[in-house]
C-alpha cells in the first residue's frame, strides 16, 4: 500500500535513515500492529496439522481484574534481554494464554529500538510447562501486599495493571 502512495506523492515517505536521529529514537513499534500478529499467530502458531485441526492449542489473550470486570491484557512497553544477549532492549510485549485456561503459554513481542526496530519476536513455551496467568499473579500480589492507597483485596484505591515476566530470559 505504501508503494502506491509513493508512486501516487513520491515526496510524501521518505526514507527510514533520513529520519532524524533525536525523531528515531522516539519511533515505538504500534501497539495495535502488534494485535494483529497475535491474533494471528495466536491461531496459527500450531505446527502439527492435527492439533491445528482440532484447535488443540488455540491461544487467548491474557487477562487481568481491573476494577470489578475482567479484560484483556492490553500490550505494554518494558526493557528486556533476548536469552544470549547482553544488551537490553525496549520491546512491546503481549502475554498469551491457552484457551479455557489461566496459565501463561506465551507472548509476542515488537521491538522499539533503532537498531533492531520491527522485529516481532513470538516465544511460546512448551505446553508442559504451567506458569500462572498475570491476572492470578496480580490476585496474588494483592493478598499478599499493601501498596499506598489501596486495600489488601485490590477492591479500592489504586488499580494496577501487571506485567507477565518472560521465563525463558534466564
Amino acid at each position: 500500500m505504501i508503494r502506491v502512495w509513493q508512486r501516487i506523492y513520491p515526496e510524501l515517505f521518505k526514507e527510514k535513515n533520513e529520519m532524524p536521529e533525536e525523531l528515531r529514537q522516539h519511533v515505538r513499534y504500534p501497539a495495535d500492529f502488534l494485535q494483529v500478529q497475535g491474533a494471528v499467530y495466536a491461531r496459527y502458531h500450531m505446527r502439527n496439522p492435527e492439533v491445528f485441526y482440532n484447535q488443540e492449542d488455540l491461544w487467548v489473550r491474557a487477562t487481568e481484574k481491573y476494577y470489578d470486570s475482567v479484560q484483556p491484557v492490553e500490550p505494554y512497553y518494558i526493557m528486556w534481554e533476548r536469552p544470549g544477549s547482553d544488551e537490553p532492549e525496549f520491546i512491546l510485549m503481549l502475554p498469551y494464554t491457552p484457551k479455557s485456561k489461566q496459565v501463561l503459554i506465551g507472548w509476542i513481542a515488537g521491538v522499539s529500538d533503532p537498531e533492531n526496530y520491527g522485529d516481532s519476536s513470538p516465544t511460546g513455551s512448551p505446553r508442559n510447562n504451567v506458569y500462572s496467568d498475570p491476572s492470578r499473579w496480580k490476585r496474588r500480589l494483592t493478598r499478599t501486599a499493601s501498596f499506598p492507597g489501596s486495600s489488601r483485596s485490590g477492591t479500592s484505591g489504586v488499580q494496577m495493571s501487571f506485567a507477565a515476566m518472560c521465563w525463558s530470559c534466564r
